[in-house]
């Protein structure tokens, strides 16, 4: 950044990455160096004391995480109890812990964190922290966790997290770096997502030069055989800068006299353009407006994520399809998963199991109505 200041560059694109787009923010507005990220979702961005000249064209993460929340308290008041009580895993990076940390500070008070578990990048034993979430009861992982999301989530099936009685979230970054190669149990698994549209002007010249580029220059055109989601905001950055210079060149500025940062930042947040993610706009900090997130799950066959729930303008949540989960069904799962009881049916004068512990409802022998009462208890002339 020093060198881009010394040099009379005062507009820097990239940047998508928190590690460097953290500092370089910083200094930008030392530096009077303005900044255009093709992603860098954190909360702390939308502070303009201290990032006065940085703006992005992804969601914040405080979009994410609110279509997560209305998620979690639709499924509850439609599919019953369990699905407000969470546990969160998270990689110690930037990212993933400001959705941590979002998540929580944005949560209502219906949804409970039972279970917040951090743990480094280069962690390979996970034994504790599966074993807290375990114990926590909680039935909703929130796994933010992209670099060891494969070894993490085989894990965690041993710990009989997995499977047909729990459901699970992945960040963004995780449904394009972990699922190169379908992972099967995943199935169902959920991500709060950019809904770009599935047809742009750019979509078939786009996808046309993927198919085309040399796999040798390009090695990861040839891993996957279309464009994926994460480049379409590099797409639309490039977009947006080259708006921006054309709108300085119609106002002959650019004729080699050094454009100031606030200028800069003005000018791309001026801009109002169609791309891959929508329409582009944004607002006074720099952050994008209206754009849209959405719930998918993952289908290992196609190993894609598939629209399942969207926003809708009053702020609510609809289904636009239904989800297939971890039972390869789309019959939702029971997240109100209780200890099993025995009690003393005075029909049939025998003690019985309820082997769901909520199927049963125990009667008190005072009742006007006697059958089933606690085991304890048994039925004679008076009962």
């Amino acid at each position: 950044m020093i060198d881009f200041h010394e040099n009379n560059i005062s507009l820097v694109v990239g940047f998508s990455a928190g590690n460097a787009a953290l500092p370089g923010g910083i200094v930008g507005s030392v530096y009077d160096i303005a900044q255009l990220s093709a992603f860098s979702p954190s909360s702390v961005f939308s502070d303009k004391r201290k990032y006065p000249f940085f703006s992005r064209l992804a969601a914040t993460t405080e979009a994410q995480i609110q279509t997560i929340h209305r998620y979690l308290i639709y499924a509850s008041e439609n599919y019953g109890i369990g699905w407000t009580d969470v546990a969160i895993a998270a990689e110690v990076d930037e990212i993933n812990l400001d959705l941590s940390t979002t998540f929580i500070e944005l949560s209502p008070a219906s949804i409970r964190t039972l279970a917040y578990r951090t743990f480094l990048l280069e962690e390979t034993n996970f034994d504790v922290d599966l074993e807290e979430i375990k114990n926590s009861g909680a039935r909703v992982i929130l796994a933010f966790v992209t670099n060891n999301f494969p070894s993490f989530h085989a894990r965690a099936k041993e710990y009989g997290l997995v499977g047909e009685n729990h459901v699970w979230f992945v960040p963004p970054a995780t449904t394009s770096l972990s699922f190169l190669e379908p992972i099967p149990d995943a199935r169902g698994t959920l991500v709060s997502i950019f809904d770009f549209p599935t047809t742009t002007s750019y979509h078939e010249c786009w996808t046309k030069a993927w198919k085309e580029a040399d796999p040798v220059k390009f090695p990861f055109t040839k891993v996957i055989p279309v464009p994926p989601l994460t480049t379409y905001f590099p797409f639309d950055c490039f977009l947006v800068t080259a708006t921006a210079i054309d709108e300085l060149d119609k106002q002959e500025l650019l004729d080699g006299r050094y454009i100031p940062a606030e200028l800069w930042s003005k000018t791309i947040r001026g801009v109002v353009t169609d791309g891959f993610s929508r329409n582009i706009e944004f607002d006074e900090r720099g952050d994008r407006v209206d754009i849209q997130t959405s719930i998918k799950y993952y289908d290992p066959e196609k190993n894609i994520f598939v629209k399942a729930f969207e926003n809708t303008p009053s702020g609510g949540i609809v289904p636009v399809d239904d989800i297939v989960w971890f039972s390869n069904t789309t019959e939702v799962p029971d997240l109100d998963i209780r200890a099993p009881f025995h009690y003393w049916s005075c029909d049939d004068k025998e003690i019985k199991e309820d082997k769901t512990g909520k199927t049963i409802e125990i009667d008190t022998p005072d009742g006007d109505t006697v059958d089933d009462i606690d085991e304890d208890y048994h039925c004679d002339q008076f009962i």
